[in-house]
């Protein structure tokens, strides 16, 4: 019972666990000041993780959102440039050249 601590402070254990945990923090003072440790310690490792992101941050995020190109819907992306339509027939062009002088 005494390894759930962590888990039960992280909320995760079954509801069971929870339940079965929960009545042994009544009774095991040691469960109980290492949860409220935990907890204690979890709620500081969040506050450092929050932080305001700057303003210009949601203009930035829009702009690129309308300059990348969406995929139409169920469409497959192609390869920009030359790719593997361009590569196919080079492959095709090259086979044909190499069956004419054979």
């Amino acid at each position: 019972m005494h390894a759930l601590a962590g888990a039960y402070v992280l909320d995760a254990v079954s509801d069971i666990e929870r339940a079965a945990f929960s009545r042994h923090l009544a009774d095991c003072e040691t469960c109980a000041l290492e949860v409220a440790e935990l907890r204690e310690t979890v709620a500081r490792l969040a506050d450092q993780t929050w932080s305001v992101p700057p303003p210009r941050m949601r203009a930035e995020v829009l702009a690129q959102i309308r300059r990348t190109p969406q995929l139409p819907p169920g469409g497959v992306a192609r390869p920009a440039g030359r790719g593997g339509s361009a590569r196919w027939r080079q492959w095709t062009i090259a086979a044909a050249a190499a069956g004419v002088v054979a």
